[in-house]
């Protein structure tokens, strides 16, 4: 049997989807090139790993059980995370003091019962003609913040992640769930992950040349601008005009050596061929931040989401036959950390794709609705008050006609939701602070036996990295999707999104 010959039942009999993005921020012109080549180098490299994996453990007769969606982002993140190129461990963007502090998170999409009373899992027991009234249990989650000495913070939170699934430690302990700083140091060389301590001559390994002269440029500006602040009124006017945008934001030239300014975070979400669902983050977080800042990468529902498709039988069809009761989502975000912390926003934004026929809509949603309409965590307060208000008083009779008009409008108002996919997606440019943010997400179900996956992504930066890549397609997709600034659209006011959908066969048990 050839080599393509035995890859292609390989990706027959154990699909899977990767997709990851590179943050959201500015990207060089000059270096768009760099950046795609990047998405793609870590597409192919975590592609190869899984199947010449799965083909030596299928060789050797070992059932591949320790590779899965978990195993897959752990990979393509710490890929991530060493190119230079990204704002994620090696090539971090450096704090106040020029050190770097990484974050990062894993979240796993399987649903564990934890109340012991049998109630419905997707993962441990799928119940047939039995009314599902609630769930219990939810999604694994573990996270670390301001990690010093860590190369791939990523492996840190996947296997924080593997020993939570364990269940407790002896004497009913609980196991850690979030780490920071030293601790986290700690607990990753006490489990044999990779560490390091700075070189009295080279320093700090994850420092790049790049990042210490973007450091030196930013470092440069904020002493001038501090020392503006003593001079007279037109000495400031002229230097803040030099360095600041007019809503205080820092200027960009993409003629300066100043090349990209990353506001956060590497992610991707992953699908594996069990149809679990996983997703993480991991960042350098933001230039010049204070020492022990932490980001909304090591923040739980922040950073990342991940939810698995729960599934039941057909009981019309009355066969085996699986539909989908709610549908699985995951996202991975990325921006300015403490924006994306108040509105939660990969957790908020799983729960509009959820109640929307399409992924793209829900994503539009939450960031019109939510993110750039700076609702934050005061969000549920607008539905508080909108259910305050008295409500219109409809005089006309119930009767079978009036429920015929209430189901077309419902059809209708179905198309319009399709439609607005395809509409122009600076319709809405939104005043205020600039809101800084981006995001990649999924949505899926099955049907027919396919596993259907919508991929959407959306940033209010000026540009994001955005890649993919599955089990059906030859190579991989990557891009780097901008905002281009006009009379209608500025970063930061307004949204740019796209997607794709993919469509996996399941493989037959």
């Amino acid at each position: 049997m050839s080599e393509d010959t035995q890859l292609n039942d390989l990706k027959q009999k154990y699909p899977i989807f990767i997709g990851i993005h590179i943050g959201a921020g500015y990207h060089s012109q000059k270096l768009s090139i760099g950046y795609r080549e990047s998405i793609k180098n870590a597409l192919n490299k975590t592609f190869s790993m899984v199947y010449d994996r799965l083909s030596i453990d299928i060789q050797s007769n070992v059932i591949p059980e320790s590779i899965d969606s978990l195993w897959v982002l752990e990979s393509v993140i710490s890929i991530l995370e060493d190119d230079p190129l990204t704002n994620s461990g090696v090539g971090s963007n450096l704090n106040i003091d020029g050190e770097v502090e990484c974050d990062a998170s894993t979240m796993d999409g399987q649903l564990l019962c934890r109340c012991n009373n049998q109630c419905f899992s997707s993962l441990l027991k799928r119940q047939s003609d039995q009314s599902i009234n609630s769930i219990c249990g939810g999604g694994i989650w573990a996270g670390v913040g301001a990690s010093i000495g860590i190369s791939n913070p990523i492996k840190v939170t996947s296997e924080m992640v593997r020993k939570q699934r364990k269940g407790l430690l002896s004497l009913g302990r609980q196991r850690p769930m979030m780490l920071v700083g030293q601790g986290a140091r700690e607990w990753a060389e006490s489990h044999r992950l990779p560490v390091y301590e700075k070189n009295p001559v080279i320093g700090d390994p994850l420092i790049t040349q790049q990042a210490n002269i973007r450091y030196l440029n930013h470092k440069a500006r904020l002493d001038t601008f501090k020392y503006s602040k003593h001079q007279s009124t037109e000495y400031q006017e002229k230097h803040q005009q030099q360095w600041l945008n007019t809503d205080n934001t820092m200027k960009i030239d993409d003629n300066d050596n100043d090349e990209d300014l990353l506001n956060d975070t590497v992610g991707a979400i992953v699908v594996d061929w069990n149809g679990n669902i996983t997703s993480g983050v991991s960042s350098g977080g933001i230039s010049l931040k204070h020492k022990g800042r932490v980001g909304e990468a090591a923040i739980f529902g922040a950073g990342c989401w991940a939810q698995n498709e729960i599934l039941v039988r057909d009981i019309k069809s009355q066969t085996d036959k699986l539909v989908t009761l709610v549908p699985g989502v995951a996202c991975s975000s990325t921006g300015v950390g403490e924006q994306l912390m108040k509105s939660q926003v990969s957790k908020e934004c799983c729960l509009k794709i959820i109640k929307k026929k399409y992924a793209d809509t829900g994503v539009k949603s939450f960031f019109e609705e939510s993110f750039l309409s700076h609702s934050d965590c005061f969000s549920y307060l607008n539905e508080y008050i909108s259910n305050q208000q008295p409500q219109p008083v409809n005089n006309s009779k119930c009767n079978s006609n009036n429920n015929v008009n209430n189901i077309d409008e419902d059809i209708e108002d179905e198309e319009e939701e399709e439609e607005v996919e395809y509409t122009d997606n600076y319709n809405n440019n939104y005043t205020g602070e600039s809101r800084l943010g981006g995001l990649i997400a999924i949505k899926k179900t099955t049907s027919d036996n396919n596993m259907n996956i919508e991929f959407v992504w959306g940033h209010t930066t000026d540009s994001m990295g955005v890649g993919y890549i599955s089990s059906v397609d030859s190579k991989p997709r990557s891009m780097i999707s901008r905002i281009y600034p006009s009379s209608k659209s500025k970063a930061g006011h307004c949204l740019e999104f796209s997607a794709r959908n993919i469509v996996l066969p399941i493989p037959k048990k």
